[in-house]
């Protein structure tokens, strides 16, 4: 056993309706892939704080990491329905809209964004690919222009650019994003071989 799992069971040894100590039990199966064992004591600790915002958050990460989309989705709602601007539920739920394709509900939730968040980066590349949904393609492309300009050394970001674009079908644009990823990181091995097959798909041989 972990260090952390020891000195859990030890609390819970004393007091078996600690909520925190439950939670915290869970998170720490979790890291350590346990997952069965940690919807135990998820289920156990809603049972004494339902209302819990930390707990209702990892339980939907917990259901995300096992791709069990779902029942994650349906966390993160319960999460909203106590607090309507948590930002970490209202991201993961325009996520899963985003790769459904649903972008108007993307974009919805986007908006009960707080004002602070709305200009992240992560926001921005959600809200293109929110666009592209919706058919505002012009929007959607714009955007990722953007954060290309102002971020052209973040190989990270450019290279999720890229990804986006190539499954827009804009090689010749992925391709530059993929270029901008290897001015950073010049031995990047995905983004060569991505920039490799964007360059096949635009016919730049």
């Amino acid at each position: 056993l972990s260090i952390a799992e020891r000195q859990l069971a030890s609390i819970l040894q004393k007091d078996p309706d600690d909520s925190s100590a439950l939670s915290w039990m869970a998170v720490v199966l979790d890291a350590e892939k346990r997952y069965s064992q940690a919807e135990h004591y998820y289920n156990r600790a809603l049972q004494l704080a339902p209302q819990s915002i930390f707990l209702l958050n990892n339980l939907g990460h917990h259901y995300l990491v096992q791709r069990r989309y779902p029942q994650a989705c349906t966390i993160f709602m319960k999460v909203l329905s106590i607090d309507p601007e948590n930002s970490y539920a209202l991201l993961h739920l325009t996520q899963r809209r985003v790769e459904e394709g649903n972008g108007k509900a993307a974009l919805s939730y986007l908006a009960r964004l707080p004002t602070r968040q709305q200009a992240t980066s992560e926001v921005f590349l959600l809200k293109a690919q929110a666009f592209y949904e919706t058919g505002q393609r012009n929007a959607a492309t714009g955007l990722l222009e953007h954060l290309e300009q102002t971020n052209f050394s973040n190989a990270k970001l450019n290279f999720s650019i890229g990804m986006i674009l190539v499954r827009w079908r804009c090689y010749s644009e992925a391709e530059k994003a993929f270029e901008h990823v290897l001015r950073t990181d010049p031995t990047s091995f995905d983004a060569q071989y991505n920039l490799g097959l964007a360059a096949i798909q635009a016919g730049d041989l």
